[in-house]
């Protein structure tokens, strides 16, 4: 096995190395994240000798835990079947599987995809009691709506009751405040009231149906395993025993139920490490953003901080224009953190005005066919390209 010395930098070396309390390690982009989160599993097993077993890394997509197993794969060809390395749901869902009975459900628990959650849905829309999001025109126009807000109450592990109250708070403060509004102003809250109403009777039985047709959905997986943990003692306790060391990749991209699973599956003398860039959070949307590493520091007070700064992956002209960028923004955690790198300028940043979302697409692609127009035929690739946009519609 090759010398992990010779691998790392000098900052990649100290973080990896630490393996004696909580660590949160601040890394910049293309600073080599996942390679300190392997190289970390690498010194426990190798230098340490650590088994393998006793060590849980979670990462956000299947791919990137694809990526962790190959890699370790190579390191140690006959211990790899002993890792255990797991997406955040996955490992949430084998954990619902496994105390299904504590969990409320059955043996043999289905867990839905959206289009199947739809379907469920649709089989008994008539039992939600919806007059706003049921039109007559089309009654199946806002179950994906429906869906997608219930999936954001679990990600910021908002149940069923805790909806409910929020709910009647709202109404009780309507009807608290009516009489001084505008014949206009108590109509539109009035709506708005039983819009939320509706919201709530919609989150209730949805979990009702799932529940007597043995079923989760994507959003219950995270949420379910966490109150399993939280109100199961026994069950805590045993999922706790397994591991000695958690190592979360992308921690930036955690929400408010993933940072509390988090403190569910550790015991107060493991070893937790997080590793994520605070600025480049991709999940924000759906609960994420940089108080993920606010949250951690009151969870784990002991923490130690580490810093990755040296970028390899652009040059100087795209990591100094997006440093300019993300100076301007007000909320950051530990903002003094530098980035740097070794390679060279590289050609000049473009900045393009347009004044339609059509007119951009248009403009963009006319300049990859002038880019490809002045490239050798046998070097024109496609796949050299790399365009990013807000939403799915500015693709078409």
């Amino acid at each position: 096995m090759v010398d992990e010395g010779m691998l790392l930098n000098a900052e990649q070396k100290a973080a990896v190395e630490y393996v004696i309390g909580p660590q949160v390690i601040v890394a910049g982009p293309g600073s080599g994240k996942t390679r300190v989160i392997i190289s970390k599993i690498e010194h426990l097993v190798s230098q340490l000798h650590i088994d393998p077993v006793r060590i849980l890394a979670i990462t956000f997509s299947t791919k990137a835990a694809d990526e962790m197993a190959d890699r370790l794969v190579e390191a140690f060809p006959y211990r790899s079947h002993e890792f255990n390395i797991h997406t955040f749901h996955a490992l949430c869902w084998s954990i619902v599987q496994e105390f299904a009975a504590e969990a409320g459900f059955r043996q043999g628990v289905q867990v839905l995809d959206k289009t199947a959650a739809w379907v469920l849905v649709r089989r008994h829309i008539e039992e939600f009691g919806l007059r706003h999001y049921l039109p007559n025109s089309d009654p199946f126009k806002y179950i994906f709506d429906l869906l997608g807000h219930v999936s954001r109450a679990k990600d910021e592990g908002i149940s069923p009751q805790d909806y409910e109250v929020h709910v009647r708070k709202h109404g009780e403060q309507y009807e608290a405040t009516k009489e001084s509004l505008t014949p206009e102003e108590a109509a539109e809250q009035l709506i708005e009231v039983e819009k939320r109403e509706e919201l709530a009777r919609f989150y209730t039985r949805y979990q009702d149906i799932l529940q007597a047709e043995n079923c989760i959905d994507f959003g219950d997986q995270i949420m379910m395993a966490f109150r399993l943990l939280s109100e199961h003692p026994d069950v805590r306790k045993q999922i706790q025993s397994r591991w000695d060391y958690i190592l979360v990749d992308e921690f930036q991209d955690t929400n408010v139920v993933q940072i509390e699973l988090l403190k569910q599956l550790s015991r107060s003398d493991a070893a937790v490490c997080v590793v994520g860039d605070p600025d480049q959070s991709i999940y924000r949307f759906r609960g994420a953003s940089f108080a993920s590493f606010l949250r951690f520091d009151e969870a784990y007070p002991t923490r130690q901080p580490f810093a990755l700064t040296r970028n390899y992956r652009s040059t100087k002209n795209i990591l100094n224009t997006a440093a300019r960028l993300i100076a301007n923004n007000v909320d950051r955690y530990r903002a003094e953190k530098p980035v740097w790198t070794e390679s060279e300028n590289g050609v000049a940043v473009t900045v393009l005005k347009a004044p339609s979302f059509p007119a951009e697409a248009e403009a963009v692609a006319d300049e990859i066919v002038s880019v490809l127009a002045d490239t050798p035929e046998s070097e024109r690739r496609f796949s050299d390209f790399a365009i990013l946009y807000r939403a799915h519609s500015h693709s078409i």
